[in-house]
């Protein structure tokens, strides 16, 4: 579970997205719009750069209003916004509230292979996301990804939400 640190209502820019303006502004001024938008989205990371029906919309600005006023009006609009997530303790998965028998029917492993292949990868603490940045402990990624794959118990992901890992994880759902 994620919790914004930031809020939309401010109207002041931070730090970050004022850099991301400036590298906006960057591109947009030493390319053609096409280009500079391209650039900038593969590089951008904010996920508003990364869907194709913004990146139309601020093409059409680009050419109507110019790229400086874009910028300003992408500035005004927060789209170079960044939200920031903090992790909360509280709702940390623990795998002591399954039973072995549970544990190895939802992930295909028991309790200590679960921890121990943890600790041989030597994995993080915290795994961030790259798309959007999230915070996730690492014993929640891995069971994500080990229910997943434990194929044909779990498959899809949408077969999760039928599991009951709520009573078991304490309160944590994985979706």
């Amino acid at each position: 579970m994620r919790f914004y640190l930031d809020s939309l209502s401010e109207t002041i820019a931070g730090n970050r997205e004022r850099y991301e303006f400036c590298i906006f502004m960057l591109y947009m001024s030493s390319f053609s719009p096409m280009f500079g938008l391209n650039l900038f989205s593969s590089q951008a990371v904010s996920h508003d750069f990364k869907r194709e029906h913004f990146l139309l919309k601020v093409y059409k600005l680009c050419h109507t209003f110019g790229p400086v006023v874009t910028a300003e009006i992408l500035l005004k609009c927060r789209s170079f916004h960044i939200p920031k997530t903090v992790l909360d303790p509280t709702i940390q998965m623990d795998l002591n509230y399954l039973t072995e028998t549970d544990c190895r029917k939802y992930f295909r492993l028991s309790h200590s292979e679960i921890r121990q292949i943890i600790v041989l990868l030597q994995l993080p603490d915290v795994i961030i996301t790259p798309v959007h940045h999230d915070l996730v402990y690492v014993m929640e990624a891995f069971c994500l990804l080990l229910r997943c794959l434990s194929y044909p118990n779990g498959g899809l992901i949408s077969n999760l939400n039928s599991v009951n890992m709520k009573a078991h994880c304490a309160g944590y759902s994985f979706l």
